[in-house]
């Protein structure tokens, strides 16, 4: 069997934690219904440019960067690449709880301190080419002061179907999970084992009638995964506000008292305790505010992977794309007036007259003169953005006024506002 780089030690950590146990984490409830559907991260895969033996990272930190977008933080991208050389992953793999605690120790590093480009080959990779050590480490330590970060096993040594289901289910609602499987064969468009063990770490995000939903570091990121497939271990993680702060300040008053008591110095007034405001509950973005984000993350990006469509005609297709990324039952179209008859039946869209971020705006093929054919986009700030028909990417390419000239003064089509409708 190949492997993608999940190896378990076989010495356990005595300390890990597990859900249900004595010692466990909290169960702070971000996903009541389990679906993190809304929040998936950028697609990266782990043998982008060669095989990197790294899927333990991938996966945990997919999961880390979902729940950052749960939280509402601005953060970002996190470095696969810093995570394993901390974690002192090498080729042929590494223990996903080992990674988890490499994580815990010494904090998340942006993928723009150490990416995954320019590289030779897997020495480099595993190595700080293209950033500098001490600059991650301290990056590391800052996202440390502002989380804290937690793991514990779901499972841990395989169990029956149902109590699977059931321990997956309820670990969905804390945070999406990484799960250890059997990579990759497909039966009947869900993934099985085969009878083969585990030798892939990849990510939980929720589950349908065919089975858990699965994003991947591995060629087609969004997988099914059988509810049949026996997987070994399961992990759920934790992002909690930062308790080091305080956990310093105790440890120097501490270490002033044991000076006093040894009379080598003075005893000091007391530092003036100062109130700590109470944390408040993540605001939950609008349906509207989160197409804003997913289409500005895809800015100067193909937005439609899947290449269903021409790139200078996928317009359609990436709003499609874009739309499933947000957890709509948008089927993956390329037509725009296919895409103009789903909203308007959709439950989920309105349309409307203001032009507001994150709304979409649709002139659809069909409904003009002939001469030019529809477009799709979504409003940003202050312009559109939309698939850029000379470059094939994501682009912020429309002003309101460029797109009525083009649509309804050039190709006599009429202008529709759709806009999400939050329930």
């Amino acid at each position: 069997m190949k492997n993608y780089g999940l190896i378990f030690d076989k010495n356990k950590d005595p300390n890990a934690y597990v859900l249900g146990g004595f010692t466990s984490l909290p169960k702070i409830v971000l996903q009541p219904d389990g679906q993190w559907d809304a929040y998936l991260p950028e697609v990266e895969r782990q043998n982008a440019i060669f095989e990197t033996w790294n899927c333990t990272s991938y996966a945990t930190n997919a999961v880390f960067e979902m729940l950052l977008r749960r939280l509402g933080s601005t953060l970002g991208d996190r470095s696969d690449r810093a995570l394993a050389l901390k974690a002192k992953t090498k080729p042929p793999g590494n223990d996903p709880h080992v990674v988890a605690q490499a994580a815990h120790d010494y904090g998340l590093v942006a993928e723009t301190s150490l990416p995954y480009k320019n590289l030779n080959n897997v020495d480099e990779y595993y190595s700080y080419k293209g950033g500098v050590e001490y600059q991650c480490d301290l990056e590391g330590q800052d996202f440390l002061m502002k989380y804290d970060v937690g793991h514990e096993y779901v499972i841990n040594g395989g169990a029956s179907k149902e109590e699977r289901t059931k321990r997956m289910k309820e670990a969905l609602q804390y945070s999406p999970l990484g799960v250890s499987v059997t990579a990759w064969n497909q039966t009947n468009g869900v993934y099985v084992d085969g009878g083969q063990p585990n030798n892939h770490w990849t990510a939980v995000y929720g589950w349908n009638d065919q089975g858990w939903k699965c994003f991947d570091s591995y060629d087609s990121t969004l997988k099914i995964l059988s509810y049949d497939h026996k997987i070994e271990v399961v992990k759920r993680y934790l992002l909690s506000p930062s308790t080091r702060k305080e956990r310093l300040s105790m440890l120097a008053k501490i270490l002033e008292l044991l000076a006093q008591l040894l009379g080598l110095v003075q005893k000091s007034q007391p530092a003036p305790v100062v109130p700590v405001e109470p944390q408040q509950p993540p605001k939950e973005p609008t349906r509207r505010e989160k197409i804003l984000a997913e289409a500005r993350l895809w800015l100067g990006q193909d937005a439609s992977p899947l290449d269903l469509a021409p790139s200078e005609r996928a317009c359609a297709e990436a709003v499609s794309y874009l739309l499933r990324r947000c957890g709509y039952g948008v089927p993956q179209l390329v037509s725009t007036i296919d895409l103009f008859n789903w909203l308007k039946k959709s439950p989920d869209f309105k349309i409307t007259t203001e032009q507001k971020p994150g709304n979409l705006i649709i002139s659809y093929t069909g409904s003009g003169n002939g001469s030019i054919i529809g477009h799709v986009g979504i409003f940003s700030e202050k312009n559109i953005m939309s698939n850029d028909s000379a470059t094939g990417l994501w682009l912020e390419n429309y002003s309101l006024t460029g797109w009525v000239r083009r649509w309804r003064t050039l190709g006599g089509m009429p202008i529709i506002f759709f806009e999400a409708v939050d329930k």
